[in-house]
C-alpha cells in the first residue's frame, strides 16, 4: 500500500504498476518463508543434508519463482483492468494495434 501511496504521488510509477507491486510483493515474501521452510524438510526426508537447500539455492530458487509470480500477478491485473496484453508471438494484428493505446 505504501508502494502504491508514495508511487502515485511523487508520479513515479503508473497506479497499475503499484497495484501489481502491492499484490505481488506478500504473495513472494509468503512464498519464500514457505520454500525457506519446506526445501530443508524435504532434505532431511530424503536423507540428505538439509544445509544442501543453503542460501545460494535457496536465493536462486525464490527470485525466479517470484519474478514468475509477479509477471502472473501483472498479466492478470492488467488483463482485468482493461489493457491489452501483448503475447509478442502470439498477437494479432489487431491486438498489435492496440497496444499503444
Amino acid at each position: 500500500v505504501l508502494v502504491l501511496a508514495v508511487g502515485s504521488m511523487l508520479n513515479i510509477v503508473s497506479i497499475n504498476v503499484g497495484v501489481v507491486v502491492a499484490i505481488s510483493l506478500p504473495m513472494v515474501s509468503l512464498w519464500a518463508n514457505f520454500l525457506g521452510a519446506v526445501l530443508p524438510l524435504i532434505a532431511a526426508r530424503l536423507n540428505r543434508n538439509p544445509a544442501l537447500t543453503s542460501a545460494p539455492l535457496m536465493t536462486t530458487i525464490i527470485d525466479s519463482s517470484g519474478l514468475l509470480i509477479y509477471f502472473y500477478v501483472a498479466k492478470h491485473f492488467l488483463r482485468y483492468a482493461g489493457h491489452v496484453v501483448d503475447l509478442h508471438h502470439g498477437a494479432t494484428p489487431t491486438d498489435a494495434s492496440q497496444v499503444g493505446e
